[in-house]
């Protein structure tokens, strides 16, 4: 091979290699969604947007409510007094006017006898949103036995097209429950739950967490052995008798976090008859230092209520 030859390769590959480092790579194919292994559902040629929306709000973390035409049904409990407001919302484009359906069965014993007061529920169709308030269940004189409201929403377009979410139930109960945890870096948990006067409360709680104070060891709902200044800052104030245990396990009942009335749960504790008004039940941990630390409670919340 003559050295012409082999300069002349030379050169060709040296030109080709700096083509491809001047030239910018041919940008990637985007990747078509329709063609993956889920598609989504605009990609099907029947599929039509949602037009109705059911939401529910006022019971808290865990029993309110969100629902679409695709979504599961939904079971709900709540208590006598409990109020929640249903609200039909308009899914897609603003020409969709939307309606609530539904019904309220409430059942009474008063001297032996039981009386059925069932409402049938059409709002009728009106520019999204639509909203009901649910009336408190009870039964003035007599006795509340069972309490129900079913309901869903529906929205209709410019076309006439109608689409309906399936039906929320609430339920009356004389027992409320709900179980969560509250962590060493949180501060105060709600429950879910709003207590009313004469509510019989229970708490009871296992776990355990470390305080995040090199050479203590970990501990449970009951905190550590000895007290603590409260006073001292980041602690929560005025805690009411007895004097809780440090990283213990705390309550309180307000309308909103950050309370001057905690009071000590640990373990277990009950409130035989809640005597103040309706307030949501808060937990945290007693620790100055929420979030140095590790670990959770886990409680569980039994709230009795007379009918």
């Amino acid at each position: 091979m003559s050295w012409t030859r082999t300069r002349l390769g030379i050169v060709v590959f040296g030109a080709l290699l700096l083509v491809g480092l001047v030239l910018p790579a041919a940008p990637a194919l985007a990747s078509d969604p329709c063609l993956s292994d889920n598609p989504p559902l605009s990609c099907d040629p029947d599929w039509q947007p949602a037009l109705a929306h059911l939401t529910s709000s006022g019971l808290g973390a865990g029993r309110d409510l969100s629902l679409y035409p695709t979504s599961e049904g939904a079971g709900v409990q709540i208590g006598a007094y409990e109020q929640p407001t249903v609200t039909a919302r308009a899914a897609s484009t603003s020409t969709v006017s939307v309606r609530l359906v539904g019904q309220r069965s409430v059942t009474c014993a008063l001297g032996g006898v039981t009386a059925i007061y069932t409402t049938d529920l059409d709002s009728g169709f009106v520019p999204a949103p639509r909203s009901y308030t649910m009336p408190a269940m009870h039964c003035g004189n007599g006795t509340l036995t069972t309490g129900r409201l079913t309901m869903h929403a529906e929205g209709r377009d410019d076309t006439g097209r109608v689409d309906a979410t399936p039906d929320a139930v609430w339920m009356w109960s004389a027992t409320l429950t709900a179980d969560f945890q509250v962590a060493e870096w949180q501060t105060d948990v709600w429950s879910g739950l709003v207590a009313v006067p004469g509510d019989r409360i229970e708490i009871n709680a296992d776990g355990t967490i470390w305080s995040g104070l090199w050479l203590h060891p970990r501990n449970g709902p009951e905190g550590e052995s000895g007290t603590i200044d409260q006073s001292y800052p980041g602690f929560p104030p005025s805690i009411t008798a007895p004097t809780p245990a440090p990283y213990s396990l705390l309550g309180y009942l307000g309308p909103s976090y950050y309370s001057n009335a905690y009071f000590p749960v640990g373990p277990h504790r009950v409130i035989d008859s809640y005597p103040g008004t309706a307030n949501r039940l808060w937990l945290r941990i007693n620790d100055n230092c929420p979030g140095n630390g590790d670990g959770a409670f886990n409680v569980h919340v039994i709230i009795n209520r007379a009918p």
